[in-house]
């Protein structure tokens, strides 16, 4: 405990020292922190640059809350959205021996699994680095070693986040307006996520499920036996990035084929599972000498979860029918947050975006275009989309860049074709109609079931005639007569529609129904819809 509290002070020294530095001396006032006595700051660059230079001395934590944030043209102005953009990571391979890092997890049976373990790291980031070693039966492996010391740092760097995200939403409009507790809530999760083998490992064997039989897809194999939270062992991909050119040539693989496989792949991720590659840039897409395609680096993983899902799809078709009105709908429901101060404005803005699908060809339309006008748009209106959203949204654009590095006429929109078919498919089957029925059928009944007690309190004392209403004499009975019509036509309507819906199931439920097979329930649920329907149509003509 006290070691924590010891990394926490020492973690905060850095960053006054560091705030103090580059001209945000507000921001320590405000937390009630003295900046030390020092040179003048370093305030020469504009404010966004500086809060990037800040994030890069910081460290690793820091950086990735920046990459995090620069995905989130919803939250942030364009121009900080550019300047976060540049941050990198600028990792060193740390001395770190390997051999007693797999003793302390594995014990010292662990070398009887290995012919041979490279001392030296392939390659270092911010939370691990890569070795390459042989197994004993010949496979040739990866191990991702976590760095010793770097969940405490991480510990350390979430809790000093937190007091500074408080503050800044307490002290300073923006960072409510934009909701910034959440956006590190949401930070703090996926970096915990990223920072479990455990959870990475998971990740693989779902992916690997997923894409079992795919005959374009691999996933790389996990060694459970010697994979821990601090130590992931996977197979080696022996292939190169999907961006080599020079691969594909000594390899004879068409590079234009190469690019729709990967957005294939993607798209199935996203679309049909439901779980996707946060990050599917260049480096993390690799093709193998046959020409299949393997994303690494699974730690951050988007998930769409199934309500979520029907509302995806519900987008994609309405995108597809070129209809606003149905698309702010959309919005609304998955919104997290929205204040739209012109919602007109909103309309005119998405029907501009589906102007520029209709006056482009497929072969010019880029995906990239729309999704930044339409990122434009949810920055414009204050709408606040959840963390899966914008994570598909920054893959779509990163997939869409890496299979045009390949393929310059490639088009998400074309792809995505097969998809709207299979949905539209789906929505209209007798088993997906069967089970929307009962959901709605279920929703009246409980909606039915719990009227509020004061609705009931009012139609008691109506029935009882004990309600008493405010107006002029010569109105109370036509009031009374108008109430009580309403109430009658509100009765039958519910009614008929409880029938109808009840017909539809009972249709629906034999698919190869004939009218001499009908049921004797379904000729009666029949004819009793017909006279309510004329009852309630004569009432409705007379009034």
């Amino acid at each position: 405990m006290f070691s924590k509290q010891q990394r926490k002070i020492k973690r905060i020294s850095e960053f006054v020292a560091i705030l103090s530095k580059y001209g945000f001396k507000d921001i320590l006032a405000r937390m009630n922190i003295g900046a030390p006595a020092a040179a003048e700051p370093l305030v020469a660059d504009s404010e966004y640059s500086r809060i990037r230079k800040v994030l890069e001395e910081l460290g690793p934590t820091f950086i990735k809350l920046g990459q995090t944030l620069s995905n989130r043209d919803d939250l942030l102005p364009k121009a900080l959205i550019e300047e976060l953009q540049r941050l990198q990571d600028r990792v060193e391979v740390l001395p770190m021996n390997i051999h007693e890092v797999l003793e302390d997890n594995f014990g010292p049976d662990y070398k009887d699994s290995f012919q041979h373990i490279h001392t030296e790291a392939l390659a270092a980031a911010s939370i691990a680095q890569i070795y390459r070693a042989v197994l004993s039966g010949g496979e040739q492996v990866v191990l991702k070693v976590k760095h010793p010391s770097v969940e405490h740092t991480i510990e350390t760097d979430l809790l000093l986040m937190k007091d500074v995200a408080r503050v800044l939403t307490q002290y300073f409009e923006f960072a409510e307006k934009i909701n910034l507790m959440q956006a590190f809530s949401a930070f703090e999760k996926s970096l915990l996520a990223e920072l479990s083998f455990v959870n990475e490992r998971k990740n693989i064997e779902r992916l690997a499920q997923n894409f079992k039989g795919d005959a374009n897809a691999y996933v790389p194999k996990v060694y459970p036996h010697l994979s821990n939270n601090e130590v992931l062992c996977m197979e080696f991909i022996d292939g190169a990035k999907i961006t080599d050119n020079g691969y594909h040539d000594r390899h004879g693989l068409d590079v234009r084929q190469l690019a729709q496989n990967g957005l294939d792949i993607y798209l199935k991720q996203i679309l049909e599972h439901g779980f996707f590659h946060a990050d599917p840039h260049a480096g993390n897409i690799m093709t193998l000498s046959d020409g299949r395609i393997a994303f690494i680096d699974l730690g951050a993983m988007g998930e769409i979860y199934q309500s979520d899902r029907v509302i995806l799809e519900d987008l994609i078709l309405h995108l597809a029918a070129q209809n606003p009105a149905k698309l702010v709908e959309i919005l609304k429901r998955m919104a997290l947050r929205m204040d739209v101060p012109d919602e007109r404005k909103l309309h005119n803005d998405i029907a501009d975006v589906l102007n520029m699908v209709n006056t482009s060809s497929l072969e010019d339309l880029k995906i990239t275009v729309l999704l930044d006008k339409f990122k434009e748009i949810l920055f414009e209106n204050k709408i606040i989309m959840p963390d899966y959203f914008m994570l598909l949204v920054r893959g779509i654009i990163l997939i869409e860049s890496v299979g045009r590095t390949l393929n310059p006429d490639i088009n998400i929109v074309k792809s995505m074709e097969p998809y709207i078919a299979g949905v539209l498919q789906k929505r209209f089957s007798p088993d997906y109609l069967y089970r929307q029925g009962i959901a709605k059928l279920s929703e009246l009944g409980d909606d039915l079931q719990n009227v509020p007690v004061e609705v009931r309190q009012i139609l008691k004392k109506l029935h009882d005639g004990n309600l008493s209403v405010q107006v002029k004499n010569d109105e109370t009975r036509q009031l009374n007569a108008t109430v009580e019509k309403g109430l009658a036509n509100l009765v039958m309507a519910v009614v008929l529609s409880a029938l109808l819906l009840s017909l539809t199931l009972l249709l629906v439920s034999n698919t190869r129904l004939t009218l001499s097979a009908w049921s004797v329930p379904a000729v009666l649920v029949l004819c009793c819809s017909v006279v309510l329907s004329g009852l309630l149509a004569i009432r409705l003509l007379r009034r």
